[in-house]
């Protein structure tokens, strides 16, 4: 497997040895280096690590490794963590493993094996961390698979009474499951279900094998369809009822039976041989007009060679139309006599594709033509009686089939359709006759076949080649073959176009002559100038409800009109006699009748005039439309409702026109698709449809344009405006007109995205279920009193025990013996209740000897029979217990160095109050443990620190250390004692504050000169620290690459030795430098500080780089140590600001004389402005970082100050104070 391992140390030479060390340990070992702590979290976050390891000291300012592992494990991160630490520093691995660490090493001269021990440990815990995570996996899969179950289970005893109901999430039978225990399934379940239930319940305890059922129950008036599986449980007493509502499912089922059905009913019905033959003239399928012309069964037929049973060949016939379409995989048709019975066939064959397109098989289609050929055989054999009389012929003369094919055509027929013999021996007589006079030729010849007619005739169309209509008289008898049945029929054909003009002409006459009398259907009225009636006719007067004599000579205005339209109807009327207005056409008018009652008259007048062309009076004329009118108000109406119902119906509703065109919505249909109405009446129901549900959906509105479906229904797939997939049931009719003909279409959509979805969910959480259950990583046992009577492989591969042994072993010989009576007592309280569960962990004995460390959870419960039923379920946590036993042992090393360590050890709580200190604390301050445990540590402290302490206190936690903190604290007898105090704060797991731990030494004793002394001493002790750490490393380093190059020669090996070495005793230089300074005091005369600084430059600064330095003042100084204050920030401004000019120049004021030396190169970052005078900070990968370190010891040791001028370039200030008259 590989391991990425992140190795985090600021000796890159050791990174370089580790890469090597590790490398020939394993070759799968693949190490990411950082030399900074910065560098590692870095690479922590963005990179996929297995292991880390980590030396505690990564350099001055730099992050340590205890606060690289506290950042880790605050990210929740369990990635290994393996310390380095220095000899003697058990205090660091102590902290380290309090925080989390894994492992710890001091490093040894024998970097090999360190490195292979490490090596070692390192696979350990990547491996075991592995699989705890394979292992939390598989449970989570296990928690979500039983959440999934959504089906009744029953658990029956021998006598069907239940003893344990798990209900669905919409259980119909059970409200409350767990008060049913104990109850008969008869008193559950419908009493048919039950009965059912019962009987195959005892099938399943006699043979053990399963049983299944279907059930439909009526529940709640809704019919509802359940399947029951009854399964034998492990015991072989008790049976397991599963009850899964397939009321979906069986709906599905008989909507399928019933397409099949209809299918199948259409598939025999028609009366050709029909057939689907496969890619290997193998038949599949068959209708029932096959077998029964061929007068074979459904055996001997499907399943066999297409040729044998059709051709009772071995081999495809020549020119087999099944070979062509399954070659070129496109439509063929031949007409062969070869079959089995001997007729003569036109064989159709077209291509049968499945989904994606491949080619399956061969729809084969099969008509008889015996009646054809006869027909053409028995023509062929009176042709020479006819020919003669035939072609002499006047008239048009043809004969023809009984299907309507030309078989003759003689010159005369030839001459008046224009068409030569060939070209009409190749038609039909329907390809001649005009469309509207088909039907009534078929119909004649129908007739005339039936025995009806000897002959008929009939005037009909025909449409001639040059596309011109004639009018022809056709005569037509049949021709009969030896047997006297019908064969073919005989026409004459006489052109009687020009008498049909004729005729037309007369025809028009005669409607113009009727047209007077048509109108005795309306109302005619005629007035004079006065608007007197004249005349009234027999129409009007029924309308009116007067008799002609009655109203003759009475005005029409003053009888007729209503009292509101007198004066406008009297100025029309007058307008028109008088020329000032036209005449209207179809104009509603009201008339008043006898009994009070308003009807309505679509008036259209004239003005009648004398043969001098003046007026005399007017003509009107209408029919009564007081119905017509009372009809489209009732629609207009009747409109209005439905528009109401349309607008607020709840399901979408659209109206489209015959093109597909969207021209009305309603406002369901526009919440459902996103669209506004507007916006959804410009486009086409193909815009919203999904590209995969429109060709189906076409063809099911051409067939409604066809006329051979009015309505359909389907469930598809609609684009919403965001793009989103809406699942829709949609039914779709057409709107005709009273002549049947399509108007436009309506459909209605529901939205059934949610249950579509809520199915296919169910499919998924059924996937799940599967893939769970053969995972599940838990060990399950099942007791009867205290006899196992199963054990799932989990349990053996934790016990070490086959089946077979388990089965014959009490639990109790499976716990540890220490074990025994803590189980047995948590065991009986839950036995006591005769149910319940108890949780505990405890020791379990394998059967090799060694031991394992579970969690068990134990559940039991009565049967009715009085035994008791247990469920033991275990989980393997022992590398957890082992590891916490092993932390515990490390916390009891830890608690004796405490206890014993030569100086004073204390821990405070949260709120700064005693939580324990060790024996040495108690001895240096004089009080006893009783007497501080739990007292604020301020109250030890005298009046100042105890102010003091609040503001550190509340600093400490927050920055979690304190380093050389000074207190005094006063003693049991009342003196005083000067501490110095570092310490660190403790955090659990989660990040959350625990203790603080701390230590003091008593520096009561020390005198003003000692303190200056043990300050100097300490930090020669740092510096001697420093060159240990850093000398010591390098000269392992050299020991170790020396090694490898007795192994390996290595030009890379050599140079890092060389630059070891160089970098080694440029350390020892800088380290010299500084451990000079109480040579300051001693060694002190006047300094030019302005030569110091020229000729620092000149040794310092490359030509390049412009220098500008001021005249700067004398000083009583050690010149050495005053050069190297140039010499250093000279040449730090040179390796990393490269600038283009460095200034020194002289500034005085009140606080009196500074030296202010700036340069206008890269500033330093704002971020390690703090950090530029620390021994051992550097930037640089080889650097020692003491330049700047050894310019402020040197600037401190002569009464001078120095810092970094809070400017945007970087500027030193050198503060020397009021100088006297000689500087």
């Amino acid at each position: 497997m590989d391991i990425q391992i992140l190795v985090v140390d600021d000796d890159e030479d050791l990174i370089f040895l580790a890469q090597q060390f590790l490398g020939m340990q394993d070759e799968d070992f693949h190490l990411v280096p950082a030399t900074t702590g910065q560098e590692a979290l870095r690479l922590l976050e963005s990179n996929e690590i297995d292991a880390v390891i980590c030396d505690y000291y990564l350099g001055p300012g730099q992050l340590n490794g205890l606060e690289i592992l506290e950042w880790l494990r605050d990210q929740d991160s369990d990635i290994p963590f393996i310390i380095f630490t220095g000899r003697s520093r058990e205090d660091i691995a102590i902290q380290a493993l309090n925080l989390g660490a894994d492992y710890y090493f001091e490093k040894t001269d024998d970097l090999g094996g360190l490195f292979s021990e490490i090596a070692h440990h390192v696979k350990s815990v990547v491996r075991h961390r592995r699989m705890k995570e394979v292992l939390h996996e598989s449970e989570e899969r296990y928690r979500s698979l039983v959440q999934s179950i959504d089906d009744i289970l029953l658990v029956l005893d021998e006598n069907n009474f239940i003893v344990q109901y798990h209900p669905s999430e919409n259980d119909v039978f059970v409200t409350n499951p767990a008060s049913i225990r104990g109850t008969h399934i008869m008193n559950i379940l419908p009493s048919t279900m039950a009965e059912s239930c019962t009987r195959l319940a005892e099938a399943v305890r006699d043979t053990g094998e399963r049983r299944s059922t279907d059930y439909g129950i009526v529940i709640n008036g809704e019919q509802m369809w359940f399947t029951a599986n009854l399964d034998l449980h492990e015991n072989g007493k008790y049976v397991v009822v599963t009850l899964i509502d397939t009321t979906k499912r069986k709906e599905v089922e008989e909507n399928l039976r019933q397409a099949e059905a209809e299918w199948r009913h259409t598939f025999d019905a028609i009366p050709d041989m029909v057939s689907v033959i496969d890619t290997n003239f193998r038949i599949m399928k068959a209708n029932e007009s096959t077998y029964e012309s061929l007068g074979l069964s459904r055996e001997e037929i499907i399943g066999q060679k297409c040729y044998e049973v059709f051709h009772d060949s071995s081999a495809p016939i020549p020119d087999c139309p099944h070979t062509e379409t399954a070659e070129t995989g496109e439509d063929a048709v031949a007409e062969t006599s070869d079959f089995r019975n001997g007729c003569p066939f036109l064989v159709t064959t077209s291509p049968l594709f499945d989904h994606d397109g491949n080619q399956i098989g061969v729809v084969h289609i099969a008509k008889d033509i015996s009646e054809r050929v006869q027909t053409r055989e028995a023509l062929q054999a009176s042709e020479a009686k006819f020919r003669a009389i035939f072609e002499r012929a006047g008239i048009g003369m043809s004969m023809v089939t009984l299907d309507g094919h030309f078989l003759e055509a003689n010159k005369a027929l030839q001459d008046i359709l224009g068409y030569s013999r060939e070209e009409l021996l190749s038609m039909q007589t329907a390809d001649v006759t005009h469309p509207d006079d088909i039907a009534k030729d078929e119909a004649a010849l129908s007739s005339m076949l039936k025995g009806d007619l000897d002959r008929y005739q009939i005037e009909k169309r025909y449409i001639r080649k040059d596309g011109t209509i004639l009018w022809g008289l056709l005569t037509v008898s049949l021709l009969r073959g030896e047997n006297g049945s019908p064969i073919g029929t005989v026409g004459m054909l006489e052109n009687i176009t020009q008498r049909k003009q004729a005729e037309k002409l007369l025809r028009e006459e005669k409607e113009r002559a009727q047209m007077y009398l048509d109108q005795a259907g309306t109302v005619i009225l005629v007035t004079d100038l006065n608007l007197d009636i004249t005349l009234l006719n027999k129409k009007g007067s029924e309308v009116l409800g007067y008799n002609e004599e009655d109203v003759l000579g009475k005005n029409w205005i003053e009888m007729f009109i209503p009292d509101g339209e007198k004066e406008s109807i009297r100025g029309y009327m007058s307008g028109i006699l008088a020329g000032t207005l036209e005449p209207t056409k179809a104009e509603e008018g009201p008339v008043l009748t006898s009994n009070g009652e308003i009807r309505w008259i679509e008036w259209s007048d004239a003005v009648l005039k004398d043969e001098n062309g003046k007026p005399t009076g007017i003509l009107s004329a209408g029919p009564d439309i007081t119905e017509r009118k009372k009809a489209k108000e009732e629609a207009r109406e009747s409109y209005e409702k439905f528009r109401q119902l349309f607008e607020q119906a709840p399901i979408g509703t659209a109206q489209v026109d015959l093109e597909g065109n969207i021209f009305e919505v309603n406002p369901a249909l526009s919440d459902m698709l996103g669209y506004s109405r507007k916006e959804l009446v410009s486009m086409q129901v193909q815009d919203v449809t999904h590209p995969d549900d429109w060709g189906t959906e076409a063809e099911l509105n051409q067939e409604m344009l066809s006329g051979e479906r009015n309505s359909y229904s389907a469930r598809k797939r609609f684009i919403d405006r965001n793009g989103n997939v809406i699942w829709g049931d949609l039914h779709v009719s057409m709107n005709r007109n009273e002549d049947g003909a399509p108007q436009s279409v309506v459909g209605m959509v529901s939205d059934v995205t949610d249950e579509v979805l809520a199915k296919r969910e169910l499919t998924e959480s059924e996937e799940q279920f599967r893939m769970m259950a053969e995972n599940i990583s838990d060990g399950l046992m099942i007791l009867q009193e205290d006899s196992l009577v199963y054990a799932n492989d989990r349990v053996t591969e934790i016990l070490g025990f086959t089946q077979e042994e388990l089965s014959n072993m009490s639990y109790s010989e499976l716990v540890a013996d220490e074990e025994k009576d803590r189980l047995l007592k948590s065991i009986q309280k839950c036995e006591a209740e005769k149910r319940g569960t108890q949780t505990m962990s405890l020791w379990i004995k394998r059967k090799n000897g060694s031991r394992r460390y579970v969690n068990g959870r134990y559940t039991c419960f009565e049967k009715d029979d009085g035994h008791l039923m247990k469920y033991i379920l275990l989980t393997d946590r022992t590398d957890e217990k082992l590891a916490q036993e092993k932390l515990k042992r490390k916390e009891k090393r830890f608690r004796e160095f405490y206890e014993k360590a030569p100086f004073g050890c204390q821990m405070l709580d949260e709120q700064g109050c005693l939580l324990d200190v060790n024996q040495k604390w108690l001895e240096t301050t004089g009080y006893s443990r009783q007497e501080v445990l739990g007292v604020y540590f301020g109250e030890f402290l005298t009046e100042e620190g105890k102010q003091r302490f609040s503001r550190v206190f509340a600093e400490f936690k927050e920055r979690g250390f304190v380093e050389d903190i000074k207190y005094s604290l006063v003693k049991r007898d009342g003196s005083v004692l000067k501490a110095v105090f570092n310490g660190q704060v403790i955090y659990d797991e989660a990040g959350n504050f625990v203790r603080t731990q701390c230590i003091f030494r008593d520096i009561t004793n020390v005198s003003k000169t000692n303190a200056i002394r043990e300050r100097q001493q300490e930090e020669l002790e740092d510096i001697a620290h420093m060159m240990v750490h850093n000398l010591a490393s390098k000269m392992r380093n050299i020991s170790n690459l020396v090694d490898l190059l007795k192994t390996e020669h290595s030009d890379s090996t050599i140079r890092k030795l060389d630059s070891i070495a160089y970098h080694s005793a440029e350390l020892l230089c800088e380290a010299a430098e500084l451990a000079e300074e109480p040579a300051v005091a001693t060694r002190k005369e006047w300094v030019d500080l302005r030569e110091l600084a020229r000729t620092a430059a000149a040794t310092t600064i490359p030509n390049e780089i412009e220098t500008d330095i001021d005249d700067l003042p004398r000083v009583l100084a050690n010149r050495k140590k005053s050069a190297t204050i140039f010499e250093n920030i000279f040449r730090n401004a040179v390796e990393h600001g490269q600038p283009n000019r460095i200034e020194v120049r002289k500034e005085k004021s009140n606080q009196g004389t500074s030296i202010i030396i700036s340069n206008d190169g890269v500033p330093i970052p704002q971020r390690i402005r703090d950090k530029i005078f620390r021994r051992g900070f550097t930037t640089k990968d080889e650097g020692a970082g003491m330049g700047l370190a050894v310019v402020e010891k040197v600037v401190k040791a002569h009464g001078w100050r120095i810092y970094l001028e809070p400017s945007d370039t970087t500027s030193f200030r050198i503060a020397l104070g009021h100088l006297g008259p000689l500087a």
